[in-house]
């Protein structure tokens, strides 16, 4: 075995939470008896797809691939400690047209592989409430229900409903319907403080069970506005309002120092101990709408704009101050990072599906594609000479430092150069996030045989089996480390597996899908 790296973990945890399942995955959070109103919406989706998937959208008048048993609900009362920042939107309404879908607008046939990350991914979802929960098995027929629910995958779940409406996966009815509910059952009825910031993690009864966190509301409001550009109408002025009413510009202080604040106190003021995080980082996305949300809505004030421009860019690499971002120098690749080491791949992803001004720029285009060559340059020289998975070789097929379960722990975070405390494990989800970029003809084609090469071998797929007998067989995580080269992982979380969705459904979406809907600076 080559030399084992040193591992730097971020956990999304925080060290006082006792009871956060990443922390602690065999204590389950207490749910408040009160009985929860029913769900936002009537007709919104009640359940994950069920029933074989068959025809490609274009074959199927009514753009339905599943066939899934949809119940009713009923509109709950408000939520009334929260009514200030609750009010209906004011916006006229005309000013956000509803979108008109006229046909199934995928580039190609979706494919099995497509069909059962769908069918995998609603299983995430709960019904009763529209949001998603932090993490599921693949050894029981569960779905999420009365779960313990995570913000970031929210956003995005709601980017996803927007990726499965466009293939045809869902009809727009039954996307907006999703998208409707999770954003409704987010703004009138999850732990927010008074800057409008949200709790990490909550549970059925919505307790305060975790920290206010910038990154985890940046991304939930992110695929809001993405799913409000997209469906256009009320849930354009919904998403608006959404983000009007969160403070991002005070995550960047007026210093003008790197640091960002990862947390907010009780009363909506920035807690000064969680400010240490610097670029380059997935804070990417909370420099963005701190950048947008000041110019909107203090527009007299500079100092969100001043730091997003000088530590992350606008169309060229990032000036940085006081030694921040660092550029590294990997295999010969230059990446950018928060210090000497690297940061996880799953960060640059994040940034590359969060935000059109991350994708629209040029230094970061060619930044992804050195990302790509230094993880497949890590995994092929670094650690094995040869390289098994459930007894098959992955030799020069297999990479991904990414965050989810890991054979001796419920959670770890690894990255290039660092996955020796991890026992080695690999990301498909990661592998297949890389599909988004855009990459040149055989990179491309090679990731993808890769890709597909696994799920047709079944190297590192994962089945499980829903309550009505149905199947849904996704990619997920693995480990090479010869004494854990056969272990099987059973704790997929939501907010690690969304790359996955994005990058995968890349391949059959039409080539303008993300620049059209992500949002640019402007």
């Amino acid at each position: 075995m080559k030399t084992k790296w040193k591992s730097r973990v971020r956990d999304y945890c925080p060290e006082s939470c006792n009871i956060c399942p990443t922390k602690n995955p065999s204590i389950k959070p207490s749910v408040s008896p009160t009985t929860m109103p029913s769900p936002l919406l009537s007709g919104a989706p009640s359940q994950p797809p069920t029933g074989d998937v068959t025809k490609h959208p274009s074959e199927n008048p009514s753009h339905l691939t599943t066939v899934p048993t949809f119940a009713s609900s009923e509109e709950p009362s408000r939520t009334p400690s929260l009514k200030k920042m609750t009010e209906k939107p004011s916006k006229n309404i005309s000013q956000f047209p509803t979108r008109t879908f006229t046909q199934a607008p995928s580039i190609r046939e979706v494919n099995d592989h497509m069909r059962s990350i769908f069918k995998f991914w609603s299983a995430f979802r709960s019904p009763e409430t529209g949001m998603y929960c932090d993490n599921i098995k693949f050894t029981n027929s569960k779905t999420c229900g009365n779960g313990y629910y995570s913000i970031a995958s929210a956003g995005w779940g709601l980017i996803s409903d927007v990726i499965f409406t466009e293939l045809g996966l869902l009809t727009s009815s039954e996307g907006r319907a999703r998208a409707n509910q999770t954003m409704e059952t987010g703004f009138y009825k999850w732990p927010k403080n008074p800057s409008g910031y949200y709790k990490h993690f909550a549970s059925l009864g919505w307790r305060l069970e975790s920290e206010w966190s910038t990154i985890d509301t940046a991304i939930f409001i992110t695929g809001c506005r993405f799913a409000g550009r997209y469906f256009g109408g009320d849930l354009a002025v919904l998403a608006e309002e959404m983000f009007r009413a969160v403070n991002f510009q005070a995550a960047c202080n007026p210093d003008g120092k790197p640091q960002m604040y990862t947390k907010v106190n009780d009363d909506g003021k920035m807690d000064e101990s969680s400010r240490y995080l610097t670029p380059y980082n997935e804070y990417y996305i909370v420099g963005f709408l701190a950048a947008e949300w000041e110019k909107a809505y203090n527009p007299n004030s500079d100092q969100a704009r001043k730091y997003f421009e000088t530590y992350f860019g606008l169309d060229g690499k990032p000036v940085g101050a006081y030694g921040k971002p660092k550029t590294n120098n990997v295999y010969g690749h230059e990446i950018l990072s928060d210090s000497g080491s690297l940061v996880s791949s799953f960060i640059p992803l994040f940034c590359r599906f969060a935000t059109g001004s991350f994708k629209s720029n040029p230094y970061y285009q060619n930044m992804m594609v050195n990302w790509l060559a230094a993880e497949r340059a890590y995994w092929r020289t670094d650690i094995y000479e040869e390289m098994y998975t459930w007894g098959k070789n992955v030799t020069g097929r297999v990479f991904g430092g990414g965050a989810g379960d890991c054979p001796r722990a419920a959670y770890c975070v690894l990255k290039i150069k660092a996955t020796a405390s991890g026992d080695h494990t690999w990301s498909a989800a990661i592998m297949a996030g890389f599909l988004g970029l855009d990459l040149t003809g055989d990179v491309h084609n090679e990731l993808l045989e890769d890709i597909e090469w696994l799920y047709e071998n079944d190297v590192c797929t994962y089945k499980k089996t829903f309550q009505d007998g149905t199947v849904s067989k996704v990619l997920w995580r693995c480990s090479v480390h010869p004494n854990h080269s056969d272990w099987k992982a059973d704790r997929p979380t939501s907010v690690d597996f969304a790359t996955m969705v994005f990058g995968y459904s890349s391949i059959f979406l039409p080539t303008d899908f993300w620049d059209k809907w992500l949002e640019k600076y402007s």
